[in-house]
């Protein structure tokens, strides 16, 4: 796949604490090594575990999570090569069966991963009922390992989620906001129900993906007040991601192997920036950026 020469990455305005993480990235090809599953809804150019430590060092993070994209289905190799190139400053969310082996789960902690994503929000719909066996089915396989349930989901699910997520005796952990749309945060159900877990502590939100909920494509305006209500609620529950590297807009279906969707053309410092407006006060930040992930995702 084509490698973009540079990833835009310019310093946040504010402060950055030491051991601070960027809690949602991804990391990309190349696609002779890695590859991609045939039902994609996007190829991807390259984004190598080098862009992935300049974009950190340009930001002054020390710390990232690996989130497994879903080009690569269960596949993780891509994922898991790039948390060996970037050590222990690295921890993963894999996507695993789950009929995966105890070894193979085990290999996987060692690794790095202290998580696993259900991703139900590429792709078609799935009934309530096939949601909830599939997160008892994988919460039942990483109980024992301490690991969470990270969800990638749509509002509209949300409400359908909240008894079975309360009933979890795993760490559930909520993509991007929930997806709910920035504009009528307040009277969207799903909102309702995801400020509902995160105040009675059943959930982390991840403050991430504003240029997903914003009211156009590519759009951050008006997500601050969405944002800070999260934040309001239960600032210990809270994670920043910055999304990184942006993957491409889509639809639901597969596309066309041959043509590489370019990413978003975005600022990760920009988008950084952000969590000022969300969080004002330098305690909060501090919480959401070095000791939430520290507890959730086991940083020393």
């Amino acid at each position: 796949m084509p490698h973009p020469s540079t990833f835009t990455a310019n310093a946040p305005r504010f402060a950055v604490s030491a051991g601070a993480c960027d809690c949602h990235t991804h990391v990309f090809g190349p696609v002779e090594r890695y590859p991609l599953r045939p039902d994609r809804v996007y190829t991807p150019a390259d984004a190598l575990p080098a862009d992935s430590e300049a974009m950190l060092a340009a930001l002054g993070l020390d710390r990232v999570v690996l989130v497994q994209a879903s080009v690569y289905g269960t596949d993780n190799r891509c994922m898991l090569d790039g948390l060996k190139a970037l050590g222990q400053r690295a921890r993963g969310v894999a996507a695993i069966p789950p009929d995966i082996a105890d070894t193979d789960l085990n290999a996987l902690h060692a690794a790095g991963v202290r998580g696993v994503r259900l991703n139900l929000a590429t792709g078609h719909d799935r009934s309530s009922a096939t949601i909830t066996a599939e997160m008892r089915a994988l919460a039942d396989r990483i109980s024992p390992l301490g690991w969470h349930l990270q969800l990638f989901v749509r509002p509209h699910v949300l409400p359908d989620l909240r008894p079975i997520v309360e009933e979890m005796d795993v760490d559930v952990v909520i993509d991007h906001m929930g997806l709910v749309p920035a504009e009528d945060y307040r009277d969207n159900p799903g909102f309702s129900a995801l400020l509902s877990m995160l105040a009675g502590g059943r959930i982390w939100v991840k403050a991430s993906g504003a240029y997903r909920v914003g009211p156009a494509e590519g759009s951050w305006d008006g997500v601050a007040p969405m944002a800070r209500a999260l934040v309001e609620s239960r600032p210990d529950r809270i994670v920043w991601g910055s999304d990184w590297p942006h993957t491409p807009p889509h639809g639901r279906d597969a596309v066309d192997h041959e043509t590489v969707m370019p990413f978003r053309p975005l600022d990760t410092g920009h988008l950084l920036d952000l969590l000022a407006d969300w969080a004002p006060d330098e305690e909060t930040r501090k919480r959401i950026l070095v000791d939430n992930p520290a507890r959730l995702y086991g940083f020393d």
